[in-house]
């Protein structure tokens, strides 16, 4: 399953620069530019100073199925829907 960053639009939404990002994370601004675009993978202790600086949780970074409820099964037990 790939789950999709939401780096850019979170700072869009919150009208961040890239500059702040490094402030607020201690991230560079070209390792911030490198994993918004997907020219990179982020590591956990990139999204964790990420998540930190943003003040929101690791899971609020990306965009996925469960997360939106798509995936009707997960959470459920077996046979109940």
């Amino acid at each position: 399953m790939v789950m999709k960053i939401l780096l850019r639009e979170i700072r869009d939404e919150r009208k961040i620069t890239l500059r702040q990002m490094e402030i607020m994370t201690g991230l560079s601004k070209s390792a911030l530019s490198r994993i918004e675009k997907g020219e990179v993978s982020m590591t956990f202790d990139e999204a964790e100073m990420i998540a930190k600086g943003l003040h929101i949780g690791i899971v609020d970074l990306f965009e996925s199925a469960v997360k939106f409820k798509k995936c009707p099964d997960i959470g459920t037990r077996r046979g109940e829907k």
